[in-house]
């Protein structure tokens, strides 16, 4: 296993329910590692996160600000508020987490990080047939179900554009379309985009403000 930007040992007795794959992009090698979240759920969601009910049953989230952080510092940020990345289950779920970025990131619009990543068969690919709009990426975390979170910006995406490196999904919060670069961002379009913000291209009003971070309520307990 090839891994130059991430120690998973320090997550060893973290996590013992979830599945996160990570990607080592400057080297352009694949890490995928299988981990799980730790047991014993907490007895509600934490004061001010909101409950969402899923096929897999109670489902906690919230957003937090987080400027210009990659990826990997973000699953850290998450994994101390006993949480990891979240995905997105539908179109609820992401008017919610788009609405209630508005209201953390202290910017007017940005960019917030998704639980999904690219998945290892489409890595360094473009659009497909095999790597389409909705078996590009793969959601991180296994409480979310389905493809009806994948709402990309448009049908262009995931374009794995520059240099094929784009192994990460952000959410565009805004209360309003925005035009950057003669592109049209509408509030909640995903975009596929380095798991490193330094490495993004001019983003402006794109620029990566948070994280939405999920974990599983206690009713969802057997």
């Amino acid at each position: 296993m090839h891994n130059s930007l991430f120690d998973w040992s320090e997550f060893a007795e973290f996590y013992t329910e979830y599945i996160i794959f990570v990607f080592s992009t400057p080297t352009g090698q694949i890490c995928t590692k299988l981990v799980k979240y730790k047991s014993g759920r907490q007895t509600t969601c934490p004061k001010d996160w909101k409950r969402f009910e899923r096929p897999s049953g109670g489902w906690c989230m919230q957003v937090f600000r987080q400027d210009n952080t990659d990826f990997f510092k973000s699953i850290r940020f998450c994994q101390e508020k006993d949480a990891v990345p979240s995905g997105i289950q539908n179109v609820e779920e992401r008017d919610w987490i788009t609405k209630t970025a508005t209201n953390v990131i202290g910017a007017s619009s940005g960019s917030i990080w998704i639980g999904a990543v690219r998945n290892p068969q489409c890595v360094g690919k473009k659009l497909s047939a095999t790597c389409s709009q909705k078996t590009a990426f793969e959601w991180g975390e296994i409480s979310v179900s389905g493809t009806a979170g994948f709402t990309w910006l448009d049908s262009s995406q995931p374009d794995n554009a520059h240099g094929s490196t784009q192994n990460c999904i952000v959410l565009f919060a805004s209360a309003k379309t925005v035009k950057h670069k003669n592109v049209d961002w509408w509030p909640g379009a995903l975009d596929d985009v380095s798991c490193t913000p330094s490495e993004w291209d001019n983003p402006g009003p794109r620029a990566l403000r948070g994280v939405v971070c999920g974990r599983f309520s206690s009713d969802n307990d057997n």
